[in-house]
């Protein structure tokens, strides 16, 4: 049986628990976590010691092995405590949305997840007023208790014994609530084993894309997204690194302001989506004076959502002045029944490439004389031990180039849904996650395109609504987000039609409303050779998201079906809400 320490030493070896690494590496490396919201800094000896007063409170609550715990919090250090504190009780972690709305989808939500895991205890902020947890959904059994009753830091009377419950390979550590964007959320299983199998992925990774050894990391993405809490939170306690850790209200409000801490703290390592890109190159590129920040040390990893080539050209050109260079740039691609990654692309080069899609999913180089195709980017080859293949709809593995359904076999992928024995069958066989994504593989990296229930066919050729909204959203009156590409079949022709929603600024829709259409029409028929003949500008909020940020495109199409989106760019309709 080898020592915890022979373990550490060889990092190809697995482990058994993550609370194991962080009490060995806070005795070897103590490395500084800083949360800027918060103000505070903490050494990881210390996490580690608060975690462990922390379990005891939860024992004294009788919460033990297999308990599932509930967690409606931001980012924060007692979070990152309260989850090893779990750990240490054997206990199953549900991160949840962080902030409670009124909105029924919401309250759906909360019923489904409550129902499903029957919490032991729900922990929610204390800015949360709990009787509004109780209307929308909660169990009145199910006990709730703010964060700041459950750790108190400067509790002197507070005792530590360490007596961890060290848990099996198999046992769960995390719930992972899918987003419930066609359908209710399912409980993403994650055992122990998987957690630390994709950690071990990461650090090899990290370690074949990066010039030098990793040893800072930053992270605002929310810990209820998968790439929230295994890349920014536990990839850094496994690592035994420095980490910054804030939330995404911090990001978004300033981005500068993220990547101005980020060059002070020399960080080496940090996730983002292509949404939050944008925002950042929107950004930095009209900031007068950016000398101040210099990244020439830090590597940035596109996940979470598809990476548009426009923005990666965009990021190339707006993050050179700052002293990074193309090398410096990585794209993965994953999901939570993966636990999270299983591609990355190779150190120096994201590949992207023209493709036109043929009606039977052929994917083919366009000719000079073709105007209509599509850019796509590349997210790597897979992990070692990894076997990712293409297939079509009856599961038949497909050849190089061609279209289809992108099935995952590995050493992270879940056992199944928890409690949901039908969405498992459908998903998962063995190792095996079906992962209804469409994508094809071109000299052995994935290119991803579009989820399957998200492509349309329009006239004979497949449109990638994503590759669509990228254009659009570059047009200086939009932001990321802010255009929704659907398709309805018209009653007069029979033919599909693409429609696309754009969120605008009420107050200026009606007197720019047709220069705006135009300049949306342009653009996608410069691109793509698509005529869209239906603009409907709304107003902002319309178009809704899922809690990872993704388009909830059947609800959209259904509230357009049912005439519940006005066009605020019409004077009737514009009245309404200026």
């Amino acid at each position: 049986m080898q020592t915890l320490q022979a373990k550490m030493l060889n990092n190809e070896t697995s482990f058994d628990s993550i609370n194991e690494i962080v009490s060995l590496r806070a005795e070897r490396e103590d490395s500084i976590w800083f949360f800027p919201q918060q103000e505070r800094r903490l050494r990881l000896r210390e996490m580690d010691a608060l975690a462990g007063m922390c379990a005891n409170r939860l024992k004294d609550l009788g919460i033990g092995a297999g308990d599932c715990v509930g967690l409606i919090l931001a980012n924060s250090a007692d979070y990152v405590i309260l989850l090893l504190a779990l750990w240490r009780r054997n206990a199953i972690a549900v991160p949840l949305r962080p902030h409670v709305t009124s909105g029924p989808h919401y309250q759906n939500y909360i019923k489904v997840v409550d129902t499903v895991c029957d919490f032991s205890i729900l922990i929610c902020d204390d800015s949360i007023d709990r009787s509004i947890l109780g209307e929308i959904g909660v169990a009145a059994s199910t006990s709730i208790m703010s964060l700041s009753h459950l750790i108190c830091i400067n509790d002197e009377s507070m005792s530590y014994v360490d007596d961890r419950v060290i848990p099996d390979a198999g046992d769960i550590a995390i719930l992972q609530f899918t987003s419930g964007s066609t359908g209710d959320p399912k409980g993403v299983i994650v055992t122990h084993n998987m957690m630390m199998n994709q950690l071990r992925h990461m650090a090899r990774g990290t370690r074949e894309t990066s010039a030098k050894p990793i040893g800072s990391a930053g992270s605002w993405m929310p810990m209820n997204h998968d790439l929230g809490l295994i890349g920014g939170v536990l990839f850094p306690l496994y690592m035994g690194i420095n980490n910054i850790l804030t939330s995404p209200e911090f990001y978004m409000r300033n981005p500068k302001r993220w990547f101005t801490l980020l060059s002070e703290a020399g960080t080496d390592l940090n996730f983002t989506t292509n949404a939050a890109m944008v925002a950042a190159c929107n950004v930095l590129s009209k900031s007068k004076d950016v000398s101040a920040i210099e990244l020439s040390g830090l590597h940035i990893f596109f996940a979470a959502e598809k990476l548009s080539a426009s923005v990666l050209d965009r990021t190339y050109n707006v993050f050179s002045p700052l002293g990074m260079t193309s090398s410096q740039f990585h794209v993965a691609y994953g999901m939570a029944e993966n636990t999270l990654g299983c591609t990355v692309t190779p150190r120096g080069r994201i590949r992207n490439i023209a493709v036109v899609i043929e009606a039977d999913g052929q994917v083919l180089e366009p000719d000079a004389r073709q105007q209509q195709f599509n850019r796509v980017v590349s997210v790597g080859a897979p992990f070692l031990d990894y076997d990712i293949t293409i297939r079509n709809e009856a599961g038949e593995v497909l050849p190089d180039r061609w279209l289809g359904e992108i099935w995952i076999y590995g050493d992270c992928v879940t056992p199944g849904y928890y409690r949901n024995s039908e969405a498992t069958t459908q998903k998962i066989d063995g190792q095996i996650f079906k992962t209804g994504d469409l994508g094809f593989v071109a000299d052995g990296e994935l290119f991803f395109v579009a989820r399957q229930d998200d492509i349309i066919n329009i006239g004979g050729s497949n449109i990638s609504p994503d590759d669509v909204e990228s254009v659009v959203e570059t047009l200086e009156f939009l932001g990321p987000g802010r255009s929704c590409l659907i398709a309805a079949e018209d009653s007069a022709t029979g033919l599909t039609k693409p429609i696309l929603i754009v969120e605008v600024s009420a107050r200026m829709a009606f007197e720019a409303a047709s220069v705006w259409r135009s300049q949306i029409q342009g653009a996608v028929m410069r691109n793509f050779g698509l005529m869209v003949g239906t603009i409907r500008l709304c107003a902002k909020g319309t178009i809704e998201k899922t809690s990872s940020g993704k388009k909830r495109r059947k609800v959209i199409l259904e509230r357009y079906l049912q005439g519940m989106i006005p066009d605020i760019g019409e004077k009737d309709q514009y009245a309404k809400f200026v």
